[in-house]
C-alpha cells in the first residue's frame, strides 16, 4: 500500500503481531464503538498488511486504517478507536 500520508506521524519500527492478537485487539468487545463488520474489515486488512514475518509497524496500521476510511469502509472514529487500541498495544509490549 503505498500513498501520501499527511496525518500523525507513527513508528516505522516493524513489531511481531500474530493473527490472534489481531483479532482479539480488534475485537468487539475490546473496540466498543465498532461493530462486528467494521471490526472484521479492520481485522482483515490488518493481517493481510503484515508482512511475511507478521511484522507490522504503528506507522503501516495508521495507513492501513487511513485506506478504509478514504474506501468509506470505517468511519474517522473507527480508525481513531483501532489505532489507540494498537498504539496501547505496541507501548505494552515493545519499547519503541
Amino acid at each position: 500500500m503505498s500513498f501520501f500520508s499527511f496525518g500523525p506521524k507513527f513508528s516505522k519500527v516493524e513489531h511481531p503481531i500474530t493473527e490472534l492478537e489481531v483479532k482479539r485487539l480488534v475485537s468487539h468487545e475490546n473496540a466498543m464503538t465498532l461493530d462486528a463488520k467494521n471490526c472484521l474489515a479492520i481485522e482483515a486488512a490488518i493481517i493481510s498488511r503484515r508482512q511475511s514475518d507478521g511484522k507490522i509497524s504503528l506507522q503501516q496500521i495508521w495507513d492501513t486504517l487511513t485506506h478504509l476510511k478514504n474506501q468509506n469502509v470505517i468511519s474517522k472514529q473507527d480508525r481513531t478507536s483501532a489505532m489507540e487500541l494498537f498504539k496501547k498495544f505496541y507501548s505494552a509490549h515493545f519499547q519503541n
